[in-house]
Parts: structure tokens; C-alpha cells; sequence
């Protein structure tokens, strides 16, 4: 399938990469740096990005691949809203994704995001199994409920489970989220 059906949103952009690829040719791996200029996607834009990888796709089933990437992006806006800065790493091994992202909107307000989640098959959802935000000074955390909750996306939308986080220092303040985001604004969260 090409890359608009796998992540369900067209993209644009101009980039460069440079690195090496090692391997057989049925399980090469990529290892190198990727700089990409004036990127957008549906909601999502960034005046520059650059990221560092290290990739070992799985052919047969491109999910199942391993995977890290380094990025940093600057000047982004996503679903309206602007951010100075981004810093992430991801990795993926056999769907098991982990992420560590650090956002700064402005000098006054930061955040830091942790998670783990299993991606479904079609790409298009995660199973949230460990998710932490950090927002001035504040520790949130995904409560856990004996079933992972999913979160998934297309071109126009997120859905999201019922989810609940708890202040890391005083578990017993709660903030609930479950229904659906739209572009459209007919979605009710």
C-alpha cells in the first residue's frame, strides 16, 4: 500500500537524507540522518525538521519492522496551534512502539509526553499501554485499567477510548478524555 494509506493523511515537503545501508537485500538496514524542509500534512506543519535513524524494515509485513529515529522539528503548528520546538525519539520493534517527546510551545509553557503502545495492523491505531505528560511542573499519567484503551486516526479525525490520567503526586485527581476530534468541529470530546 503507499504511505497516504498506511498513515491515512498526504504529505508534503522537501527531503534530503544521506546514509548507509548494509545487509542483504530481503533485510537490509538503513542507518543515517534526514532533514526535511517545509513539511505538511493534514493539521500539521513545520518549517524544518531533522531526525537520525536507524531502520530494519520487516518486508513481509512493514509493522512488524525495527526501528529509531531522532527528530527535531522547529516552528510547528499542529491542529491550529504553534510550537517553538520538538524533540522526539521513537522507537518500534514488531508493533511495540515507545516514544519520548519534549514540547516547547513558548519560553513561558513546556511539556514532556512518555509512552509505550502496541500499533494495530492497519496502522491506523495504538493500544495505549503506559503514557506520562509532564506539563509545568505537573505529572500526569495514564491509569491503568486492566484493558489497554486504543486511540486511533484517519485524515479527518481521532477517536479515543475512554481514558483516564492521574496526578502522579495525588492519584486521586483525575482528568477523564473518550469520544472523537474532527476537523470538521462535529466531533465531541
Amino acid at each position: 500500500g503507499s504511505l497516504h494509506e498506511l498513515v491515512g493523511s498526504s504529505m508534503s515537503g522537501e527531503i534530503t537524507t544521506s546514509g548507509q545501508m548494509t545487509g542483504p537485500l530481503d533485510s537490509p538496514r538503513l542507518i543515517g540522518t534526514a532533514t526535511i524542509d517545509r513539511f505538511a500534512a493534514s493539521e500539521v506543519a513545520a518549517d524544518s525538521a531533522t531526525a537520525t535513524y536507524d531502520f530494519t524494515p520487516n518486508l513481509n509485513a512493514m509493522l512488524n519492522s525495527t526501528a529509531r529515529v531522532d527528530a527535531h522539528a522547529v516552528a510547528i503548528v499542529a491542529f491550529g496551534q504553534a510550537r517553538q520546538d520538538l524533540k522526539a525519539t521513537v522507537s518500534l520493534s514488531d508493533r511495540q512502539v515507545s516514544v519520548d517527546m519534549t514540547v516547547i510551545r513558548n519560553e513561558s509553557l513546556a511539556g514532556k509526553m512518555t509512552g509505550t503502545m502496541l500499533l494495530h495492523p492497519d496502522g491506523r491505531a495504538v493500544e495505549l499501554s503506559t503514557l506520562t505528560a509532564d506539563v509545568q511542573g505537573s505529572s500526569w499519567r495514564l491509569r491503568s485499567s486492566g484493558r489497554a484503551p486504543r486511540v486511533s486516526w484517519d485524515e479527518s479525525r481521532l477517536d479515543f477510548d475512554p481514558l483516564q490520567f492521574e496526578r502522579a503526586d495525588s492519584p486521586e485527581q483525575t482528568i477523564a478524555l473518550s469520544g472523537s476530534w474532527r476537523t470538521d468541529g462535529t466531533g465531541s470530546l
